[in-house]
């Protein structure tokens, strides 16, 4: 028994569109998004969303050495 792409319900051999959300079941027939009307792509962890963690962990890790330095310094460790 197949499954749909949009939604992952079980579906019947006989039927053209998945009952629970609308999309296309024929192969020939790419899917669609019901709510936006254009074609459905799977997308992945993307390039640019590693982009933003990598670049989110290096802000973080800049950050925690202007605290330290920030405690060093008016604890009197520079002198």
């Amino acid at each position: 028994m197949a499954s749909c792409v949009g939604c992952g319900a079980q579906l019947a051999p006989a039927w053209k569109f998945c009952i629970h959300c609308g999309i296309a079941v024929d192969a020939n027939i790419p899917p669609v998004n019901p709510r936006t009307g254009s074609v459905s792509h799977v997308r992945h962890g993307t390039s640019r969303s590693r982009t933003f963690i990598v670049a989110g962990v290096i802000a973080f890790l800049i950050g925690i050495g202007l605290i330290a330095a920030a405690i060093a310094f008016a604890s009197g460790a520079f002198g």
